[in-house]
């Protein structure tokens, strides 16, 4: 987009079109699975809505290509490279992609298993080191439950007091800071007040 000040105007450039649109296409590919659309349908929308001002609309004005200004904007735009849209990735490749890593992943537990049957089977387990990794076995089949302190559960909370906020508390602030109502002096009735004894 050339931004022209003199004559007010935001001019576009082929490239924004292309970006935009582009977009769109990626997003029909996506949609429709990777078949190509067969033809674009662009309205001649009269205007924009203003991005800050509710309810203002900004014109736009259609141009045909072999018109003066377009040749400018051509000229003004020809050495600024055009942005390329990243493509998605067709299905297949994905799918391609991901059968290449689960594979890699099954052949590394599958040597992984080779190299711990090897290691079970070369050195002999003494007595202590079986009973080790039978109690190791036990321990992990058993639920496990988290320790108590002396005192019981000390229920929810942090150990220095800081809880969750209270609902009321911020409830009661609210009310206190909200602006006092307006009285009228003139309807005050007289009250005795007493102190307490």
């Amino acid at each position: 987009m050339i931004v022209s000040t003199m004559r007010k105007q935001m001019q576009m450039e082929a490239r924004d079109i292309n970006y935009a649109l582009g977009a769109y296409v990626l997003s029909y590919l996506y949609a429709s699975h990777n078949e190509d659309p067969k033809e674009i349908i662009f309205p001649k929308f009269p205007a924009v809505p203003h991005p800050r001002i509710p309810g203002v609309l900004i014109p736009i004005k259609y141009v045909e290509v072999d018109e003066p200004i377009v040749q400018e904007i051509i000229e003004d735009g020809k050495d600024i490279p055009e942005t390329p849209i990243e493509e998605v990735p067709r299905d297949e490749e994905i799918a391609k992609e991901e059968v290449a890593e689960a594979t890699e992943k099954v052949e590394d537990l599958i040597e992984q298993v080779k190299e711990l049957k090897e290691e079970q089977t070369s050195e002999e387990l003494s007595p202590a080191r079986a009973a080790l990794a039978k109690a190791k076995a036990a321990a992990e089949q058993t639920d496990r439950q988290p320790k108590m302190p002396p005192g019981g559960d000390i229920g929810v909370g942090h150990p220095d007091g800081m809880g969750g906020r209270d609902v009321g508390f911020d409830r009661k602030i609210a009310r206190d800071l909200k602006p006092e109502a307006k009285v009228d002096e003139s309807k005050e009735l007289e009250a005795e007040i007493e102190k307490p004894a």
